[in-house]
């Protein structure tokens, strides 16, 4: 970790004086008439060995006894305030700091402004950006040229969104201080904010270069190279820094010997890691580890509670108290977070089914053109994350075999057949999907904005159609604003490009070309080039390593069963079972005949995966171009 001392020329005395002196000198000061200074600076200094030895328990205690002694001396209330920071105690840390900064006499005392950096370090923490901003002004108002103060205004700055002024802020600082591991790691926080994971990871291979044992720096890098997508590279950084190998503390040994609470974050980055692996043991393992260092984080009971249901364990779990009381706890710290989300969905979804007059009609024609710029978007920032990876995609269409596409063409004649005779017989709940309640009807939301499009286009050909409409709708609540220099008009005004959608463009024979046309075929080509990669990622989790029929079986429902949460029927996601088993069969066929042949375990997996990703991936395309090109067929001959 990055090593901090408080600049107090009061305790140079002590400078040379080991643990053990200090320890024999206090004893041998007990009822002496030894000055309270003399004494408190060697508390002091015994109080830094033993936060160096992370033994931060102890050193409380001994700065509490020096607290005790000299209730106002400011000199201990900064040690006082950095073992609560080291602890993750960081609102009992910025009361020590203030508390120091008030007793203080002299402004002008080199502590001054190392107290304003720390004070607001723990304002940062506790997402107080901008009271975190005035302390570090504070700070760099006694001292301009205080470099780690400089880098960690950069740092609030890169988290309120400022990343030009951040960056500026950080290279100022590497000019003042170039062999500053704090202001060199902070400058890689700041680039990592921005997304400039290469330029991040030069900040911190210099801070490790200068402080090869930083566990902050290591961790920072392993952060980055998850978000890159190298998850081996990501594990190879986090195994060393915490040890998976340990057993689970209990919850007096971490009380005993706390850890530092980004520590917890390292955790469960791991145990998301491995969960991406399907190890879930290990996912549980890793969460256990983060949660006992803070108990109620999000990330790590959603991860554990996900590894716990996709590793079938929640049976056992709920058969024992502890495990009853452990799957409590996750849902309740889910739940919690995810609290006023919740509640605003269900009010959405409330008023979406039962609310009527005009700000229920606005919602339920606006909600969908929300929704489906939002698809877009989400669309193409996967592309663009995957922009360097566009060969996949050929070696998918064209280089899987050619028996991939009838293969494919198979499962989807299959697949429907069994939907078609299903719904015959289904009751009326199991044809209902969530979509229902927002579009009126069951569906994959993927598809939304082709419907959007093709509603627009048939039921507003003209732009004016489309704002007298919106204007119907918007005027029992008195909102408007000019349209066009006459009359009013609704706040959907932005809108009326969306009426074009159903003008022609130019025929090609009897065709008719429109926007709409055009869009539908633009969106038709995202989603052929992004459905490999969705595919790849939905094979490695529900296909890499099932290979028991068993696990297949399992790994089948959870595959057509998690559909539901994208609005189809409830029987659509029952019906998906039967693609999902038979991509299922193509994995472990190709798994099996490569691991008869070389016997590597891992490279049988990833042959699997990628022979079943192939024929997923042109299932779906097979399918999306089948229901965009009856789209495109029927409004071009309209």
């Amino acid at each position: 970790m990055f090593s901090f001392r408080f600049t107090i020329p009061e305790d140079d005395t002590f400078s040379d004086v080991t643990l053990s002196q200090c320890e024999q000198q206090l004893e041998q000061w007990q009822g002496s008439q030894e000055s309270n200074k003399t004494r408190l600076a060697l508390m002091r200094r015994q109080a830094r060995y033993l936060m160096d030895a992370e033994r931060h328990t102890l050193a409380l205690n001994v700065l509490e006894e020096a607290i005790a002694l000299q209730p106002n001396d400011p000199f201990t209330r900064a040690y006082y305030g950095l073992v609560f920071e080291k602890l993750g105690m960081v609102k009992r840390a910025t009361t020590a700091y203030q508390r120091a900064i008030d007793d203080l006499d002299d402004p002008p005392h080199p502590l001054t402004a190392q107290l304003w950096y720390r004070h607001g370090i723990t304002l940062r923490l506790q997402g107080k950006y901008p009271l975190a901003l005035k302390s570090y002004r504070q700070a760099l108002a006694l001292c301009p040229l205080y470099a780690e103060a400089i880098s960690g205004r950069g740092v609030v700055l890169a988290l309120i969104g400022r990343h030009k002024a951040a960056q500026r802020e950080v290279e100022r600082a590497v000019a003042i201080a170039p062999d500053s591991p704090q202001v060199l790691n902070n400058g890689g926080i700041i680039f990592l904010t921005a997304r400039r994971y290469q330029r991040a990871l030069s900040y911190f291979n210099r801070a490790l270069d200068l402080e090869p044992n930083s566990e902050r720096a290591l961790y920072n890098k392993a952060l980055i190279f998850s978000r890159l997508g190298q998850d081996d590279d990501a594990i190879a950084y986090l195994n060393p820094l915490l040890d998976p190998s340990q057993p689970v503390p209990s919850k007096v040994t971490y009380a005993m010997a706390p850890v530092e609470p980004w520590k917890a974050s390292a955790w469960t980055l791991h145990g998301f890691l491995y969960l991406k692996e399907r190890q879930f043991q290990t996912t549980i393992h890793s969460c256990r580890h983060a949660q006992r260092i803070q108990p109620n984080l999000y990330l790590a009971a959603l991860y554990k509670f996900t590894a716990t249901i996709a590793s079938g364990q929640i049976w056992s779990q709920l058969q024992r108290a502890d495990g009853q009381q452990e799957l409590g706890h996750d849902l309740w710290v889910i739940v919690n977070t995810l609290k006023y989300r919740l509640l605003g969905l269900a009010g959405l979804i409330l008023l979406l089914v039962l609310g009527q007059g005009a700000i229920a009609n606005i919602l339920r024609q606006g909600l969908p053109i929300v929704l489906s710029i939002g698809i877009l978007g989400l669309i193409g920032l996967d592309l663009w994350r995957h922009k360097s990876r566009l060969a996949f995609v050929g070696k998918i269409y064209f280089r899987s075999g050619l028996l991939t596409y009838p293969r494919a063409a198979l499962t989807l004649i299959t697949t429907l057949i069994t939907f078609n005779y299903a719904y015959s017989y289904a009751p009326r709940f199991m044809r209902w999907g969530w979509a229902n309640t927002i579009f009126g009807a069951p569906g994959n939301i993927i598809f939304q904005p082709i419907n959007l499009i093709q509603e627009l286009s048939f039921q507003y050909p003209d732009p004016r159609s489309l704002l007298e409409h919106l204007w119907a709708t918007i005027y029992p609540i008195g909102l408007s604003v000019r349209l066009w220099g006459q009359g009013n008009v609704g706040i959907l005004a932005p809108t009326p490009v969306l009426g074009f959608m159903g003008t022609s463009l130019f025929h090609i024979g009897h065709f008719h070309v429109t926007l709409g046309t055009i869009l539908m075929a633009f969106f038709w080509l995202a989603l052929i080039l992004g459905v490999p990669f969705w595919a790849n990622l939905e094979e490695r989790i529900f296909r890499q390593g099932a290979n028991s029929w068993n696990a297949i079986a399992i790994r089948s429902t959870q595959f057509g069963l998690v559909h539901l949460f994208a609005g189809i029927p409830i029987l659509g996601g029952f019906v998906l079972i039967v693609p999902g088993f038979l991509f299922a069969c193509r994995y472990k066929y190709v798994r099996d005949r490569h691991y008869r042949r070389h016997k590597n375990p891992q490279q049988a997996d990833a042959a699997g995966v990628i022979a079943s990703t192939a024929d997923h991936a042109v299932y779906n395309a097979i399918l999306i171009t089948l229901a965009i090109g009856s789209m495109l067929f029927e409004s071009m001959l309209s």
